[in-house]
């Protein structure tokens, strides 16, 4: 049986957790990706290329470092799911769903449930929790609109059910 992304993520994740912004770059090396900056067309973030039973990423150079985090931590949880036998190369999801999919692991990789939950309880603003987690507002701003939705529904699941919030 196959195991939620995040169990496979876990025991890495949880010690590198206190370390905000989380440093993507040495989870990919403890998953065996070795990164490798390259100029690439713009359009292009990365590669990543799976040879003998190994990883390698090519990203792009020019992008910039809050860019080059989020597609690191998007190119890691691909081979996360590969590992927990999602393929990369045959859809069991139609590619923009498994994109979707693969984005929003990215960004809960990058930006910690949390620590999103404490910086809001904080009343930090979107650019100041974009710079303590070293992401663009953009990817920010996705990332505190998907986290109140699952909140919301989890509070309402709460409240429907009797249960404290």
């Amino acid at each position: 049986m196959a195991l939620p992304w995040q169990q496979l993520l876990r025991p890495t994740l949880d010690q590198l957790w206190a370390t905000i912004p989380v440093p993507v770059f040495d989870l990919a090396e403890h998953y065996g990706i070795r990164v490798h900056r390259r100029f690439l067309p713009d359009r292009i973030a990365a590669i990543l290329h799976h040879l003998d039973n190994r990883w390698f990423l090519y990203l792009n150079a020019t992008h910039s470092r809050e860019r080059q985090r989020f597609t690191v931590a998007h190119e890691l949880a691909h081979v996360i799911s590969y590992r927990n036998g999602h393929s990369l190369s045959t859809p069991d999801l139609c590619m923009t769903d498994r994109e979707h999919y693969t984005d929003s692991r990215a960004a809960e990789i990058l930006m910690p449930s949390w620590k999103v939950r404490w910086f809001i309880s904080e009343n930090l603003s979107l650019d100041e929790m974009a710079k303590e987690f070293a992401v663009s507002r953009h990817a920010m701003r996705i990332r505190i609109d998907e986290f109140m939705r699952k909140e919301v529904k989890r509070c309402g699941n709460k409240l429907a059910s009797g249960k404290a919030v």
